[in-house]
């Protein structure tokens, strides 16, 4: 799970904001202003385009595991909480190129995102190669016991 730093989760606020998908109101609390974040009409609709997206490569993601791993191997669950924490691209382009501070710290931030989602798609990445490879395997002892039927 996710456990960003407050400098981190201040600076993906604010990019949302600039992006328009949320907005800063303040509440009267306690006789001090609170602030609270509001998402906007267009972050509802990015984020209801986001949940329709990434439902459906989910899905087809985890048809493949099952399917797989019906007559093959056992199915990891842990596969999908890593494809789970895979940004939606669309969002993850925007939240890099919306920066327009050019100060190292924006950079930094903006390696460390970048990072995190490459690690998330390498670990994705590799579970599936795992998975092709046992595959070809069993596609092999397959053949294999096939040949020895003649």
């Amino acid at each position: 799970m996710w456990n960003p730093k407050a400098s981190s989760l201040y600076w993906i606020l604010k990019k949302q904001r600039e992006m328009g998908l949320i907005k800063l109101v303040f509440q009267k609390k306690n006789e001090r202003n609170k602030k609270v974040y509001e998402i906007t009409d267009k972050g509802k609709e990015t984020l209801r385009r986001m949940i329709k997206s990434q439902k459906k490569i989910r899905m087809a993601y985890e048809n493949f595991l099952k399917l797989s791993s019906e007559h093959i191997f056992p199915f990891d669950s842990e596969d999908l909480e890593y494809f789970d924490n895979i940004l939606n691209y669309q969002i993850f382009s925007d939240i890099i190129k919306s920066e327009k501070d050019n100060s190292e710290a924006t950079y930094k931030k903006k390696i460390h995102l970048l990072n995190l989602q490459k690690e998330n798609i390498m670990i994705v990445r590799d579970r599936l190669n795992n998975y092709i490879e046992k595959i070809d395997e069993i596609t092999q002892k397959f053949k294999q016991e096939s040949m020895n039927l003649n």
